[in-house]
């Protein structure tokens, strides 16, 4: 296959193998995006490059860079300590949390922003947002009452965070429902230990509005609003 410029008026810009490269740039600073227009005529820059759908779940289909940001924006505030936009590996992540981890390390390390890959990109991200990743203890001292925090940020788009306390060993079931009584989801359920907690609440995919958490734990019940503006 003959090589490709970035500039279609400008056959020296630069040159790359099988119509493909992995450089986000010429050596002159030319973005390399050539290869792409077949498959997104139009393209004229990688920022013009549109996502075919709203991959991160904030309600508006933007361009590819933007939806990859989003999703890995969403994977590190699901994983511990939840809540903040990037992820720190270490030996307290879950064997799902630790994969979930490395997959948003990968694209971010990649920094092309998806440009290499983006379906593949798309797939790693959004498969790790689908698993169950789980609650972190946060402190091993038991807590003299039971409670549930305000999740944070609230309002959010889609991702925030909760801590709870558990004043003794018990049966946890910790839900979002919509006002009209319906479970949109199950964050927490089943038996835990006494001690604090901190959990991500994932609302990719659902309408703008407002929901609510609610936590039963024993005789102990408690619930908190949660806004989700789009």
């Amino acid at each position: 296959m003959a090589p490709s410029p970035a500039d279609p008026n400008d056959p020296d810009s630069y040159w790359k193998v099988g119509d493909h490269t992995f450089a986000m740039k010429s050596e002159e600073g030319a973005e390399n995006y050539g290869a792409c227009v077949s498959c997104h005529p139009g393209a004229s820059s990688y920022e013009t490059i549109m996502a075919d759908e709203d991959w991160d779940g904030d309600g508006t289909t933007e361009g590819v860079k933007d939806e990859v940001a989003g999703l890995l924006d969403n994977l590190a505030r699901a994983l511990p300590p939840y809540g903040e936009p990037t992820v720190t590996l270490n030996n307290n992540l879950t064997p799902i949390q630790r994969q979930a981890a490395w997959n948003w390390v990968f694209v971010n390390e990649d920094k092309s922003s998806g440009m290499h890959n983006a379906a593949f990109t798309r797939q790693i991200l959004q498969g790790a947002l689908s698993q169950d990743l789980g609650v972190s203890k946060t402190d091993e001292s038991i807590p003299a009452t039971f409670s549930l925090s305000s999740p944070y940020p609230n309002p959010f788009n889609p991702m925030s965070a909760f801590s709870y306390t558990l004043a003794k060993d018990v049966d946890v079931s910790i839900k979002v429902y919509d006002m009209a009584g319906r479970e949109i989801a199950s964050l927490v359920s089943g038996n835990q230990k006494a001690g604090s907690y901190k959990a991500p609440i994932n609302m990719m995919g659902k309408p703008s509005g407002i929901y609510l958490l609610k936590m039963e734990a024993g005789s102990f019940t408690a619930s908190q609003k949660l806004a989700l503006v789009k």
